[in-house]
């Protein structure tokens, strides 16, 4: 039985945002899911979820940055019509 649900329920969070970095950075690749990849790159950004701290933030950043680009968003619109 486990004693400490506290830690098994941050390891359950951490793993599931460490997943949705991982779809989303697929998903931006692909140029699909606009806003799934904005939401990654959100979720990277915080220090404590991010396997590597010193690289997720500013991948996170750079991420953000490419995103809003208006050629960006529009190959983003054009692969999901």
């Amino acid at each position: 039985m486990v004693r400490d649900w506290g830690f098994l329920l941050t390891c359950v969070f951490v793993f599931s945002a460490h997943c949705l970095i991982l779809f989303g950075a697929t998903r931006m690749m692909r140029e699909r899911g606009y806003w799934l990849a904005v939401a990654a790159c959100v979720v990277s950004l915080i220090p404590v979820l991010t396997p590597a701290m010193f690289l997720g933030i500013p991948v996170g950043i750079w991420g953000l940055v490419r995103l809003r680009r208006t050629d960006v968003q529009a190959a983003f619109a054009k692969s999901e019509t």
